[in-house]
């Protein structure tokens, strides 16, 4: 569990402050015995943009009336690791997060991005790594326009 209280400032013609806070709750549940294991984790409230994954939307937005306003959201995920053998093993991971519509967010602003990951990882070593996954992605305006994304990735990893 992590909560982070803070002040968000404007120093313009009208000086603004507001009061944003945020909490996160997350774990990892072993499954099945083996190192299989389920993690989760839910994350919201106002002003989280730049700490929240991706940074999808501003901390605050200032209001035609010269008021700030702290941008709500929630997030999380939950993902699922299975180990086929010692050195590979595979990941699906779903991530969600909405943000609420704000006076002063543009019509161009993300309101729901989702994502599912799929991934096969090998380590034929303690500091070898090698992998591919396969990433959906999809994302709403507050507009109503709407994008996805289709990658296929691969990578690798030398720790020296």
């Amino acid at each position: 569990m992590l909560g982070v209280f803070r002040q968000l400032r404007n120093e313009g013609t009208k000086d603004e402050t507001e009061t944003a806070f945020w909490g996160a709750v997350g774990g990892r549940i072993n499954v099945g015995g083996g190192k299989d294991n389920l993690r989760f984790e839910i994350n919201g409230g106002d002003g989280i943009g730049r700490y929240a994954s991706l940074a999808l939307s501003p901390d605050a937005v200032l209001r035609a009336d010269g008021t700030l306003s702290a941008v709500s959201s929630v997030q999380g995920f939950v993902a699922y690791q299975h180990w086929w053998t010692p050195t590979v093993r595979s990941n699906l991971v779903y991530g969600i997060a909405d943000i609420d519509q704000e006076t002063g967010l543009a019509d161009t602003e993300e309101e729901t991005v989702q994502s599912v990951h799929l991934n096969l990882m090998w380590s034929p070593q303690k500091n070898v790594r090698y992998g591919i996954e396969y990433l959906y992605g999809k994302r709403e305006l507050f507009n109503g326009d709407e994008g996805e994304l289709n990658r296929l990735q691969f990578s690798g990893r030398y720790v020296f």
